[in-house]
């Protein structure tokens, strides 16, 4: 998929309870700086079969946030290395209100603890260039469906 189409990246279904936190850089690798992703903004869904992982990092005082999307097979996904552009597994950096990239490469690592409903990890992956802009995504997460599984 280009990044000209618009895949179906609906606000997933979340799990109003969930908590957590997505930490790590955004690289741009257009012009060599990084920017630090660092939010409790998470959420955790599940829609056709796929779970969704999403975060967002909202910049203070700027009218930009930057969202991350990671997607793998399953309502409750296997603990393993998962690779991007294999079946249902897939990834995105959302420049909201300016661009939407998707990844080109790279791995999503879950570990599931069930049955406490809670998902750690780690997703890195590189876009593809679109108008100029590559970036390069390297976060750890700790995603839990509601306070107890925390």
């Amino acid at each position: 998929m280009s990044n000209n189409d618009q895949p179906n990246l609906r606000e997933p279904s979340v799990t109003p309870a969930a908590v957590g936190s997505m930490t790590g850089t955004i690289k741009f690798l257009h012009n060599q700086t990084a920017f630090l992703f660092n939010t409790n903004r998470v959420f955790r869904g599940v829609s056709s079969g796929e779970t969704h992982l999403y975060a967002e990092h909202i910049l203070p005082g700027a009218d930009r946030a930057y969202r991350i999307f990671l997607y793998v097979p399953g309502n409750e996904p296997t603990s393993t290395t998962y690779t991007i552009g294999s079946t249902n597994v897939r990834a995105f950096v959302d420049i909201v209100d300016h661009a939407h990239l998707t990844a080109e490469s790279g791995e999503i690592v879950i570990q599931n603890h069930t049955p406490i409903r809670r998902l750690t990890g780690s997703a890195k992956y590189k876009t593809a260039p679109y108008e100029n802009m590559q970036y390069e995504v390297e976060v750890v997460f700790d995603i839990s469906d509601s306070v107890t599984g925390s």
